[in-house]
């Protein structure tokens, strides 16, 4: 009876390094990207007076479209959404355009991008939605599937109007 709770207690043990061991791998490949979203949140603080985050997302289009977008509240309690750029050191940029904010209520929002690309593309799967940049503008970026092909979309942020047709992917097997 001795042997079995010595293994039991081994083995209960060892399992716990086993998640420790998991935890505190996964701590390490994620340290980066959180301290990227901490600057990022940081300066839309600052620069954009910034009193609440609802929201972030990371977005990169190409390596001059890498951005951090924080979605929150200002000091005058107005819903905002603002773009952090990043470069491809993973830093943000410092420039005089390195930092963008648009108030949602004069943009579009969410749910209005949602609905309208529901009517507009009835029978589709999004699979994210998202603010990004894409050619210098301020957009809502659409991933989605549509039997069994993936697709791209953007829409001005500012009016939700179609930028182009969007993107295809190729078919990979």
């Amino acid at each position: 009876m001795r042997k079995k709770r010595k293994w039991i207690l081994i083995s209960i043990v060892a399992f716990l390094l086993v998640l420790l061991g998991i935890y505190l791998f996964y701590e390490y490949v994620m340290k980066d990207t959180w301290a990227e979203e901490e600057a990022a949140i940081a300066i839309a603080k600052e620069k954009e007076e910034l009193v609440t985050v609802t929201k972030t997302q990371k977005s990169v289009w190409s390596e001059d479209a890498i951005y951090w977008t924080i979605e929150g509240v200002n000091a005058d309690n107005e819903p905002v959404m603002v773009w952090v750029q990043y470069g491809t050191d993973k830093k943000p940029k410092t420039d005089e355009n390195s930092v963008h904010s648009e108030k949602i209520e004069e943009g579009t929002s969410e749910e209005e991008m949602r609905s309208k690309i529901s009517s507009q593309l009835p029978g589709i799967e999004i699979v994210r939605l998202q603010p990004a940049v894409y050619d210098e503008t301020y957009v809502w970026q659409l991933f989605y599937k549509e039997k069994d092909r993936y697709y791209y979309r953007f829409y001005r942020f500012s009016d939700g109007t179609e930028l182009e047709e969007g993107f295809q992917l190729p078919i990979t097997e």
